[in-house]
């Protein structure tokens, strides 16, 4: 995907998701190679007057060869874009309603699941390969970018990374017991 076309899509989401009105002026920084594996990846400002709005882009990779290798050796059928597009699109949104019916508030739950800027139309399987996926820049929140990725975990980060794959285990297993998941390319 195109430096010019992930421009025109976040201008398009500030817009019609974030509500900036005018103009807006759009700055791509691409991630190092060696972070983010399987996508090209961008930080995203968008500039409107005084008003500002960091943004985290994933795309389907082209800028990096070894990335692209990897991406056009896997199977046909393993949709890894339009798999992610869609799970943060459409399952967080089914693990909102099944906390809801529990009388739980979702975002005590779920604070851990990123929410998507999708601009608004038909949340179809393909989308994960015709737009960008974004969300907020969590680094300007203060969060940060695993500095170390190739030797491990911390004791700290395994325990939450092992805590919230139990919680994505248990509303998982609610939604294949209420038959909710009724779409071939989330099973």
């Amino acid at each position: 995907m195109s430096e010019q076309k992930i421009k025109d899509h976040c201008r398009k989401v500030s817009q019609e998701v974030i509500k900036l009105l005018g103009p807006v002026e759009c700055l791509l920084e691409p991630l190092q190679d060696g972070i983010n594996f399987g996508s090209d990846a961008y930080f995203v400002v968008i500039k409107n007057g005084d008003e500002q709005r960091n943004l985290f882009v994933k795309v389907p990779p082209q800028s990096n060869d070894i990335k692209q290798f990897f991406f056009e050796s896997l199977p046909d059928d393993f949709y890894m874009f339009e798999r992610e597009f869609y799970v943060y699109n459409l399952l967080r949104s089914l693990f909102k309603t099944v906390i809801e019916d529990q009388n739980q508030d979702p975002e005590d739950i779920l604070d851990f699941f990123p929410i998507p800027l999708t601009s608004p139309g038909e949340m179809t399987f393909s989308r994960g390969m015709e737009e960008p996926l974004v969300f907020e820049n969590l680094s300007t929140l203060g969060f940060e970018m695993w500095k170390d990725e190739f030797n491990g975990f911390d004791f700290d980060h395994a325990n939450i990374a092992m805590k919230t794959y139990g919680t994505l285990h248990a509303l998982g297993l609610v939604l294949h017991e209420e038959n909710v998941l009724k779409d071939e390319n989330l099973l």
